[in-house]
Parts: structure tokens; C-alpha cells; sequence
């Protein structure tokens, strides 16, 4: 065989091991099983992880949980509402709650506490997203501030449906809770004037 012939083949046998080993780090890197190939959340977006997602979905501290259940709103308690696990940045403790035994309440509720109002807020803002806002009693700008009976602002409030369902959204800043309430229709007034004057 000429030595032409013979450095040719010697030179494509190795510009394709080469392509075949570009190849496998290639496929290597996209592996959707590799953990650290995916996209990481974005710690701003107060979404983080999903449970559904999660390898080890966090409960939350009991401590936080009972701490919790001291500030939700009126009707409910751990005889009707359940711990979840903890998702969003800054977020210590979740439940769950169904229907309130208060007379015309609420179909269900959530409400969480968070480590600061920074996260507390974060969280507020990207609930509303799934809203279709509507006002919330005589305020028409959303979200509004609302204020405890000594005239103090006290947190942020939002109204609206999602999917059809009247829901209210709001933070009590002093506790660092988020909640959210709902009724099974689109009654968004009736719910809004439930809030003001019993949640």
C-alpha cells in the first residue's frame, strides 16, 4: 500500500473517533436522568421547587406548622386543614385547608408563613399571577394595601378568579403569612366582603 494511502486512512480513522467521542460528551451533557443538567429555579421567582418534583419534598418544621396554625384565619385549625411540604423560597411551613364551618365561608383556603417579608412578598407577587383581578371591594388598583382597624398598613390584598374561582390573596406582614381563600363560583364581592369582615 503507498504511504499516501496508508496516512490518509490513518487520518480518517482518527477525525472519526474524534467525531464519535464529540458525540458521546455531547449526549453525556443533555442526559435528562443528570440532575445537574437541568435548570436550576430561579431563587428571586419565590416559586423553587415543586413537591412533585422534589427527590425529598421538606414538611417543614413541626414548630413552624403549630406556629402556623395559630394565625390562620377563624373556622379553621388542624382538624380541617393538613401540612404540606414547603416549596417556595423562605417558605417554613404550608397547610392546607377545606371547606370553613363558618356560616357561608370559604369552599378552602392555604395559608403559609415565611422567614421574612421580603420572601412573603415574593410569594404574594407571583400567586397573583394566576388571577384574573378584579376589584377588591371600592379598591380598582391591584394589588392594594390594606390596613388593621388602628388605620396601619398591615399587609397587600388581591382579588379575583382563577379558572372561574373567586379567590382573595393576602399577606399579614407582622406574621409573615400568605394566605389565599375561595369560593366554588365567581362570586369575587361576596368572597372579598367574607374577608373584610371574618377572615
Amino acid at each position: 500500500m503507498p504511504p499516501l494511502t496508508t496516512a490518509l486512512r490513518t487520518a480518517t480513522a482518527a477525525a472519526l473517533m474524534s467525531a464519535f467521542a464529540l458525540l458521546g460528551t455531547s449526549t453525556a451533557a443533555a442526559d435528562p436522568a443528570d440532575p445537574g443538567t437541568g435548570p436550576s429555579p430561579d431563587p428571586g421567582s419565590g416559586l423553587g421547587v415543586s413537591a412533585s418534583t422534589s427527590p425529598t419534598a421538606n414538611p417543614g418544621n413541626p414548630d413552624d406548622v403549630n406556629a402556623l396554625l395559630t394565625a390562620v384565619s377563624r373556622g379553621y385549625d388542624s382538624t380541617n386543614c393538613s401540612s404540606q411540604p414547603v416549596t417556595r423560597t423562605g417558605e417554613l411551613a404550608d397547610v392546607q385547608c377545606g371547606q370553613s364551618p363558618v356560616t357561608n365561608g370559604p369552599s378552602s383556603a392555604t395559608f403559609s408563613l415565611f422567614d421574612n417579608v421580603d420572601n412573603l412578598n415574593a410569594s404574594f407577587t407571583a400567586a397573583n399571577k394566576k388571577l384574573s383581578m378584579a376589584s377588591c371591594g371600592a379598591a380598582t388598583e391591584l394589588p392594594a394595601t390594606w390596613r388593621n382597624n388602628s388605620g396601619q398598613k398591615a399587609g397587600q390584598v388581591a382579588c379575583g378568579t382563577a379558572q372561574g374561582i373567586a379567590t382573595v390573596i393576602w399577606t399579614a406582614e407582622r406574621k409573615n403569612l400568605l394566605a389565599e381563600i375561595t369560593f366554588p363560583n365567581n362570586d369575587v364581592d361576596g368572597l372579598y366582603n367574607f374577608w373584610r369582615t371574618r377572615a
